[in-house]
């Protein structure tokens, strides 16, 4: 896989290249300063994960889509009170909720593995060392 990013004398910011199709807005990428070593060497000192906005879209997100389950939920439960059983209105959250909660237990693996992906490519490049610490 190949990188694609900017490189210049203020800053390095790189990310995996992908398909259009198949981009992802908060993909991981490395931002970082090429900086002089003590030796006389040459360091390249950042970080490497999501865009720092990542987890302001997600909670954003997780927010919205908490107000329609919940919204739904709550008419399913009149419906339920009323005599009405609709039961797509109660599964539609709980559902949901199961998919959220997938999400959120698959999400930190699925970052881990693309960070430590893109740490190798970089290994590669600079002929360096630097590993994702496991958590």
């Amino acid at each position: 896989m190949t990188l694609q990013g900017r490189v210049g004398p203020d800053l390095v910011r790189v990310a995996r290249r992908r398909p259009r199709k198949s981009r992802d807005p908060l993909e991981t990428s490395f931002s970082g300063l090429i900086e002089q070593a003590p030796d006389g060497g040459t360091l390249v000192v950042g970080t490497v994960g999501p865009h720092p906005m990542a987890p302001v879209v997600f909670t954003g997100i997780g927010l919205v889509w908490l107000l329609i389950a919940g919204s739904v939920f709550v008419d399913g439960l009149s419906s339920l009170v009323s005599g009405h059983l609709e039961l797509p209105a109660l599964l539609f959250p709980i559902g949901f909720a199961v998919i959220y909660v997938l999400i959120l237990v698959a999400g930190p693996r699925m970052a881990r593995s693309e960070i430590q992906e893109l740490l190798n490519e970089l290994n590669k490049i600079l002929d360096s060392t630097a590993v994702f610490p496991a958590a």
